[in-house]
C-alpha cells in the first residue's frame, strides 16, 4: 500500500513537472513568434503582408478582401529573413529584389522560379526602403527590369 501511494506521488510529480515543461515550451514559441510575422501595411486600395521568410528572403502576398494570400503575386527581399523571425530591425535599410508575378500574359523573357520552385515569366525588380518608423515604407516596382521605375508604392501600418 506504501509503495502505491508512492508511486501515485511519483506520477503527479512527473505530471506537475511535465506541465511546466509545456508551459514554458508554449511561452517560448509564443515569444519566438513575436517577430514580425504578422505584419502587413495598407498599399493603395490592397493590403501587402509579410507571409515568409525562405532562403535569406523575405516573402510578401497581397491579401484579397478575404484576407487569403493572392496567388497571383509574391514579392521575395533579399536579407529580410532576419526580420521576419524578430532578430533585426526593418529599418532604416532599403532592400533589394523582385516581383513574381504568376498570371501575367506580358512575358519578360525566360521563365524564372521563386524560392519556392515556382515558375513565372513575369516579373518586375523591386527596392523597398524602410524609414526609421520601420511602419512606413515606399516600394519602387521595374517591370521587366528595364531600369525604369514604373510604379512607386507608399505602404502605412495596417489596421
Amino acid at each position: 500500500m506504501a509503495n502505491l501511494r508512492k508511486e501515485e506521488e511519483e506520477d503527479k510529480m512527473f505530471f506537475k513537472k511535465t506541465t511546466a515543461n509545456m508551459a514554458c515550451l508554449a511561452a517560448c514559441v509564443s515569444i519566438a513568434s513575436m517577430a514580425h510575422a504578422d505584419t502587413w501595411w495598407e498599399v493603395g486600395d490592397q493590403t501587402l503582408y509579410f507571409e515568409d521568410a525562405k532562403d535569406g528572403m523575405g516573402v510578401f502576398v497581397y491579401l484579397t478582401p478575404a484576407n487569403v494570400a493572392n496567388p497571383n503575386f509574391k514579392l521575395f527581399l533579399d536579407e529580410m529573413e532576419e526580420v521576419y523571425y524578430g532578430r533585426q530591425d526593418f529599418g532604416p535599410a532599403t532592400y533589394t529584389g523582385y516581383m513574381a508575378n504568376y498570371a501575367a500574359e506580358q512575358d519578360c523573357g525566360p521563365t524564372r522560379y521563386d524560392a519556392y520552385g515556382e515558375p513565372y515569366s513575369n516579373w518586375s525588380t523591386a527596392r523597398m526602403t524602410f524609414g526609421a518608423d520601420w511602419r512606413y515604407f515606399t516600394l519602387t516596382l521595374d517591370d521587366c527590369g528595364k531600369g525604369q521605375y514604373v510604379e512607386t508604392l507608399d505602404g502605412t501600418p495596417g489596421k
